[in-house]
């Protein structure tokens, strides 16, 4: 009891402290932690009945490097042992402690009012990913990238027999890391190393690191965004050069391959990451490897806005070792949050309910026909639309390609206003319209000895806009024998076998609400949404019998006939009522 009193002391001035800085609206920089603040380790559990007071300043002084002469000056520590009286004692030390005029800066402040800021694991992501890895009794867990140590208290508060090795590179951190995790973990013991009995804290580059294979029971990794690594630097981490070889993967999968040699063999991870490695071409094949190898069990997109440090939307990615089941599970909690003025937090009890209870299951070949993408709206909302008559986009093409990926310089070069001169015509996403109407502007080029010739486009070609959020649809025609039209890298083209699907009826299908839908499951990309040929030859399309989509086409072609007209005299009305208005 009086060691919860002195707690509720502490957490009390220091909310009354950070409080007033924050109607101020003054935010500190994590990066301005002094090892001062770990001084404030030894007034939580001073106990002067059975402890020396100089062998707590001992115990400061070994993990925060503070000479003891410093040490026994700042705590007037002649005039403490004078004292006899330990309530005396306390409130000394606790007035030199709350004396310090950077107190508020510190970031156990953070850690009490749950508001972790700058570049930590926030309070709900650390809970959170805390039970997705659950309770194993005595389990040796890998932090790799452990910071002050936030998600080691989380994790500790759910499992108290757990041992942790955190990695940090950062000196500040590793300090602010074993301070925090003595103060709220009863169990810590002092050894002559700096150790502790549950966290062992190494100042290191995680990615560099020896490890022990098979050794840990759990692993977790709050893989740093923009994070850059040296390829030849990476030896510790085996399989790394395979993937890095041709390409650079990105930071959760290396650290992902480094982990899945340190589990045991019914270990389990939690990794975080941004939505491009779930997606990018450059995490492929590492991808592969995991999904071929069974080692991924799901994949959850977490809420919006959860990290102050950054506004990237963020996804856990969970390793399983040893699973039996051939599929990945996908949930998705971005509705699942507490919605505060800075930073928002994750309700964590639904939003465990909601990944146990409602996630949508994919067999590992479903994966391997959407080319390991890993993007969960794919599969979510792919589950959710039917499509009657439906077959497979691949089975009815003759071919879908992306157009010439011309760069601008190239479009510079070749640019000409000579139709004499020019070998082809370029057609670019903004000669489409809403409708699907084409312009005749089409840009001019010269190629010169450059031969486009696959990629010339062909009269009942769709076309399709690959990049954004509006999907431009237009069907080629009436492209004279002499005319080459060469369609830029912008635009997707589909070749339909015009004895399975009439592409007018395909053009109406994807221009359809379910259409639409399923073209926007296979788009990637958070800024820029982009759809990937590989993907599109995937997608599920409606393809009734020849006759009924003939029937559709005529009333289709009837009514858009209907409209055109119509439009025709709206804008000759247009033009006679601003004809009558310039009058005046």
């Amino acid at each position: 009891m009086e060691t919860e009193s002195k707690i509720k002391k502490i957490e009390d001035k220091l909310n009354y402290i950070n409080g007033i800085y924050a109607r101020a609206g003054i935010f500190i920089s994590i990066r301005e932690i002094t090892n001062i603040f770990i001084l404030l380790v030894a007034s939580i559990y001073l106990d002067y009945s059975k402890t020396d007071l100089k062998e707590i300043l001992r115990k400061i002084n070994s993990i925060c490097n503070i000479e003891m002469s410093e040490l026994e000056e700042i705590f007037k520590i002649n005039e403490l042992e004078s004292k006899s009286n330990s309530s005396d004692i306390y409130a000394d030390i606790m007035n030199t402690i709350i004396s310090f005029k950077d107190i508020d800066r510190f970031a156990f402040i953070d850690y009490v009012l749950e508001n972790r800021f700058y570049y930590e694991t926030s309070y709900s992501l650390g809970r959170f990913s805390a039970n997705i890895l659950g309770q194993v009794p005595d389990a040796k867990l890998l932090d790799a990238y452990s910071g002050n140590g936030y998600f080691d208290c989380d994790y500790l508060n759910l499992n108290k027999s757990a041992k942790i090795d955190g990695y940090e590179i950062n000196k500040h951190s590793v300090d602010v890391a074993r301070a925090i995790n003595y103060i709220f973990n009863t169990q810590f013991t002092f050894s002559n190393k700096g150790e502790y009995k549950n966290c062992n804290y190494t100042q290191t580059d995680f990615l560099t690191a020896n490890l022990k294979e098979n050794y840990y029971d759990l692993a977790f990794a709050d893989c740093p965004i923009g994070l850059r690594y040296d390829r030849n630097n990476i030896s510790t981490i085996g399989l790394a050069s395979k993937f890095v070889k041709n390409n650079v993967i990105s930071i959760p999968w290396l650290t992902a391959l480094k982990i899945e040699n340190c589990l045991k063999n019914n270990g389990k991870a939690v990794i975080v990451s941004s939505a491009g490695s779930l997606f990018g071409i450059v995490d492929r094949e590492v991808r592969k490897y995991f999904v071929e190898k069974n080692l991924i069990s799901q994949i959850i997109e977490l809420p919006e806005n959860i990290n102050l440090y950054s506004r990237v939307k963020l996804y856990l990615i969970v390793i399983e070792k040893g699973k039996k089941d051939k599929n990945i599970k996908f949930s998705n909690i971005s509705d699942f949050v507490i919605k505060e003025r800075r930073i928002n937090k994750i309700n964590i009890s639904e939003a465990l309910d909601e990944v146990k209870n409602n996630f949508v299951e994919i067999e590992l070949k479903e994966i391997e026909r959407n080319d390991y993408i890993l993007d969960v709206n794919r599969y979510i909302n792919n589950k959710k639309i039917v499509v009657e008559n439906g077959i497979i986009l691949d089975n009815i093409a003759e071919r879908i390609f992306r157009g010439y990926q011309f760069t601008a310089s190239q479009i510079d070069e070749m640019y000409t206003t000579d139709e004499k001169e020019a070998n082809y015509k370029i057609l670019e996403v903004s000669n489409i319209d809403n409708l699907g109407n084409i312009d005749n502007n089409l840009k001019l080029i010269n190629s010169g000895k450059k031969d486009l010739t696959k990629h010339l486009l062909q009269n009942d070609d769709i076309v399709l806009s690959a990049k954004g959020s509006n999907n431009k649809i237009a069907i080629i025609e009436n492209i004279n024998d002499d005319e080459k039209i060469i369609p830029s890298g912008s635009l997707i083209v589909i070749r339909v076998n015009k004895n399975k699907i009439i592409p007018m009826y395909l053009k109406a299908f994807l221009e359809s609400e379910t259409g639409q839908m399923i073209l926007n499951s296979v788009k990637t990309g958070i800024a820029i949404p982009s759809i990937i040929p590989s993907s599109l030859m995937k997608i599920v399309v409606k393809c009734p019998s020849i006759q009924e989509q003939e029937e559709f086409v005529d009333r289709y072609i009837m009514k858009y006939e209907l409209y055109k007209v119509t439009e025709r005299k709206m804008n000759k009305y247009l033009k006679d009522l601003k004809a009558l208005i310039d009058q005046i």
